[in-house]
């Protein structure tokens, strides 16, 4: 896996990374907020989240990925979003339940119960309009609740680890948030 993210980190190193993507956002208006917890930058943190869209979405355009949903025929069910999150493990349930805090009426607010039903599965019994609901509902509280579940899930643990062995670059932080996505953030903890 080391080897993978190397390889993945040298061909956006050599294709010039952020500097030829053609977007015409800046980093500040992809991400929906102004600093991010772990000791690194923004410029950072997109640039991991590019590397980890590779991965998940087979494109440097991570931010095109928030209405993501497809069953990808692993055994966990709908898989979504950024990074992954998937209606069989736990992970989509918390982003769910975050947006219906936020605003009890937003329409992905109503699956909860059902996926609180298929947790643990990779049934779909109760998520039939999921995909579509997530498709046509991708607005700033989806985005915050999304970013609510990375930092919870997957890139606190991460960061939080690489500060307890003293691991203080981007791309050490980058690799652990990466492990936590694929194996689960108690692999770092």
């Amino acid at each position: 896996m080391l080897w993978q993210f190397l390889k993945t980190t040298l061909l956006v190193a050599a294709v010039g990374a952020h500097a030829s993507l053609g977007e015409a956002s800046s980093v500040g208006d992809r991400l929906p907020f102004k600093s991010v917890s772990g000791n690194v930058t923004l410029e950072q943190l997109d640039t991991i989240m590019s590397l980890v869209s590779i991965a998940e979405n087979s494109k440097v355009e991570w931010w095109t990925n928030y209405d993501y949903c497809e069953d990808i025929g692993d055994g966990r069910g709908y898989t979504m979003s950024l990074v992954g999150f998937c209606s069989g493990t736990s992970d989509l349930l918390g982003v769910v339940r975050d947006v219906a805090k936020a605003k009890a009426s937003h329409r992905i607010a109503q699956f909860v119960k059902p996926l609180q039903a298929v947790d643990g599965t990779p049934s779909h019994k109760g998520l039939g309009s999921l995909c579509s609901t997530i498709h046509s509902n991708n607005d700033a509280t989806w985005k915050a609740a999304v970013w609510g579940g990375i930092r919870r899930e997957y890139w606190d643990p991460a960061t939080n680890w690489a500060a307890k062995h003293g691991l203080t670059s981007a791309l050490s932080k980058g690799f652990l948030f990466d492990v936590a996505l694929n194996h689960g953030a108690e692999v770092v903890d």
